[in-house]
């Protein structure tokens, strides 16, 4: 292959390239994939979340009815997955659209714990009349604090990502507030990249058989530079080493990090073949284009 038209500019404007390009795939990836719930509800699913989240509030409410005297069944009976489930990926979706959507409302726990409370304050009061309990201030104070712990228990296990959480903290006002900022630039990133290839095709406009080379590099090396650390994070298993005392936010944390990174890997493998056909493909146009000429010179010669 013969040396290349116009090097040190085309060069240095495929360098800047691979910058605007990292910054646009990091901030396109966020966009489209980060803010949406897809990705969450994969995660859950397949790392049997709600299964965790139940199990977790099953062994909660089995420790609980040891000090206060009420049987397991009692707090675990009402409780239901498809119920655990919706509600769960619920607030999980009104979490996120709060957080990625300056219009969005405050996100609110969707779940009906008119059961839960039924089974609870029905139990008590059966137990009461069975064993003529005063029913004092005191008595209906225990069934407030009962009720309340136990909600709260529930309340706690339906945040799967602490998302509800950060919706309520001053951080999440202020990504609430400057929600619309990734998309400036993603916008910003793939218009200054437009602009980058459009100066690269006026400079070398008189030798085109070069753009698929320097397309080729920028892809490639832009891939390589995401695709060392995610892979090298997917070797060790990098994420399995988090620490997180509940088990269902555990692997949801892990999950969804690691369906992240799968999902990098594949993009940046994918981008990075089409890269490496780009320049290939100038190599054989070159060849192809240098065996045309010397044939073309012995027959005028």
């Amino acid at each position: 292959m013969k040396k290349l038209y116009h090097y040190p500019a085309m060069l240095m404007l495929s360098l800047l390239a691979v910058l605007v390009l990292l910054v646009f795939e990091i901030a396109a990836f966020i966009q489209t994939v980060v803010f949406k719930p897809a990705l969450y509800s994969e995660a859950i699913g397949r790392k049997a979340v709600i299964n965790a989240t139940y199990d977790d509030l099953e062994t909660y409410f089995t420790q609980f009815s040891a000090p206060t005297g009420i049987p397991a069944e009692v707090f675990i009976d009402p409780l239901d997955k498809d119920v655990i489930s919706d509600s769960a990926f619920q607030l999980l979706t009104d979490s996120l659209s709060y957080l990625t959507d300056k219009n969005a409302p405050k996100p609110e726990i969707k779940y009906d714990f008119k059961p839960f409370e039924d089974s609870v304050v029905g139990y008590i009061e059966d137990y009461s009349d069975r064993n003529d309990i005063i029913k004092d201030d005191s008595y209906y104070d225990l069934i407030d604090n009962t009720v309340s712990t136990g909600e709260g228990q529930i309340r706690h296990h339906l945040d799967v990502m602490m998302l509800y959480q950060l919706s309520n903290s001053s951080y999440g006002e202020l990504l609430h507030e400057k929600s619309g900022l990734i998309r400036m630039i993603m916008l910003g990133s793939g218009g200054a990249l437009l602009l980058i290839m459009a100066i690269m095709v006026i400079i070398d406009r008189n030798h085109p058989r070069d753009l698929p080379y320097w397309a080729g590099m920028v892809i490639s090396v832009t891939s390589v530079i995401l695709l060392i650390p995610c892979t090298y994070l997917n070797k060790i298993n990098y994420f399995s080493t988090f620490f997180v005392r509940s088990p269902h936010i555990y692997l949801t944390v892990t999950g969804v990090f690691q369906t992240m990174l799968n999902m990098i890997i594949y993009f940046e493998t994918v981008m990075l073949i089409i890269g490496l056909i780009l320049i290939v493909l100038t190599i054989i146009i070159h060849m192809l284009y240098v065996r045309y000429r010397r044939m073309k010179h012995e027959r005028e010669h």
